[in-house]
C-alpha cells in the first residue's frame, strides 16, 4: 500500500513537472535526499526514481528553454566567482592529486 502511495505522489508530482522544469528538481532532491521509497518493501523499493525525475525535468527544460533565463544577480555572480576560485586553487595545490574530490574520498569508502 505505501508502495502505491509514494509511486503515485511521485507520478502525480512529474506531470506537473512537465509544465514547470523546477519542480522537476525538487522531485529530483526529494527522491535523492529523502529516499521515501525505501520506506516501502514491495515494488517500488528498487525503482530508480531519481533517475525518473532528472529526465523528465530535462525533457521539461528542453521544452520551456524560452521561458528559461539567467538569473542575473549579485549571489549568481559571486557564486560563480566562488567556483572559478575553487577550480583554480584545486589546480595549483601544492599536492593536487589529494585536492581532487574523486580521489580524496575514495581512500575513506
Amino acid at each position: 500500500m505505501r508502495d502505491l502511495l509514494i509511486v503515485l505522489i511521485y507520478v502525480v508530482a512529474l506531470l506537473y513537472a512537465l509544465r514547470n522544469p523546477f519542480v522537476g528538481i525538487l522531485v529530483f532532491y526529494w527522491i535523492s535526499f529523502m529516499n521515501p521509497h525505501r520506506y516501502s518493501w514491495g515494488f517500488a523499493y528498487d525503482l530508480p526514481l531519481a533517475m525518473g525525475a532528472a529526465v523528465v525535468t530535462f525533457v521539461s527544460v528542453v521544452f520551456h528553454i524560452r521561458e528559461l533565463k539567467f538569473p542575473a544577480t549579485r549571489e549568481t555572480y559571486l557564486f560563480i566567482l566562488w567556483w572559478v576560485f575553487v577550480s583554480i586553487t584545486t589546480y595549483f595545490a601544492f599536492y593536487p592529486d589529494e585536492a581532487y574530490l574523486s580521489r580524496s574520498l575514495a581512500k575513506f569508502f
